[in-house]
C-alpha cells in the first residue's frame, strides 16, 4: 500500500524528511519523478528519480537549487538526457554527469572532430 512513496535513506533521514520534502513537493516536475531522497553526512540531501538521474542538492540554498533543477527539466529536458548525476551543489552551475554509453558516444565525436580539425590544419 505504500509502494508508490519514496523511500528516505541515510543516518536522520526520517526526522530530517519533514524539511526536504515540502521543497521538492514545489515542484511536480521533480516531486512525481523522486524515488528515494538519501541524507548524506547529515548535512545535505541527494534526491534519485525514477529515470536513474540523481540531484545532489547543496547543503545551504535548498530551495533556489531546486528552483534551478525546475527550469533545466522544463526549457532544457535536462531529464530526458543521458545523463547520471545532476550536481547542483556549486550555486552558480550545474554540473552533469553523463551515462556511460552518453560519454562513449561524445568520446567518439571529440575523436573526429579533433581529426577533422587536424586535416583542415595541415591543407593550410
Amino acid at each position: 500500500r505504500v509502494g508508490h512513496l519514496p523511500h528516505l535513506g541515510g543516518k536522520g533521514a526520517a526526522e530530517a524528511a519533514a524539511d526536504i520534502l515540502p521543497l521538492v513537493a514545489a515542484y511536480p516536475e521533480i516531486a512525481n519523478k523522486v524515488t528515494s531522497y538519501l541524507l548524506v553526512a547529515k548535512r545535505r540531501w541527494d534526491v534519485e528519480l525514477s529515470n536513474g538521474i540523481r540531484i545532489k542538492l547543496p547543503e545551504f540554498g535548498v530551495p533556489k537549487a531546486l528552483e534551478r533543477v525546475d527550469v533545466l527539466a522544463r526549457e532544457q529536458n535536462v531529464f530526458e538526457r543521458e545523463i547520471t548525476t545532476l550536481d547542483m551543489r556549486v550555486p552558480d552551475r550545474a554540473v552533469l554527469a553523463l551515462s556511460e554509453a552518453a560519454a562513449k558516444s561524445r568520446s567518439y565525436f571529440v575523436a573526429g572532430r579533433l581529426k577533422a580539425m587536424k586535416k583542415a590544419d595541415t591543407k593550410l
